[in-house]
């Protein structure tokens, strides 16, 4: 399944939006310390593993991690929900690898 999605960059104090070519992956649920659930549909292409969900505007990306050459897709969706754990276990300055927006 090929889709088109947003993929947020940041350049120095200025970001922009492009459009790229992506394949859905999945859906990534997690529980946090305090028992709430949470869960982001997953699409990938070759440079980005892109974290979100769909509402009736299409897909919202609430952030992505960058692909390293050397891993493959599994160890990348691992460090994603690694990273994520920690975003809603101990607080957005303590994970590593991902890039989120302001919704999250």
């Amino acid at each position: 399944m090929q889709t088109e999605t947003f993929e947020s960059l940041q350049s120095d104090k200025n970001s922009y939006l492009r459009t790229v070519d992506s394949s859905y992956v999945g859906i990534i649920e997690f529980q946090d310390n305090e028992g709430e659930w949470h869960d982001f549909e997953i699409y990938k292409n070759q440079r980005y593993v892109l974290f979100g969900g769909h509402c009736n505007a299409g897909f919202l990306i609430s952030g992505f991690i960058e692909r390293e050459c050397y891993e493959s897709l599994d160890e990348t969706l691992q460090e994603l929900l690694e990273d994520l754990q920690v975003y809603y276990n101990d607080g957005p300055k303590y994970v590593s690898r991902i890039k989120c927006n302001e919704r999250m």
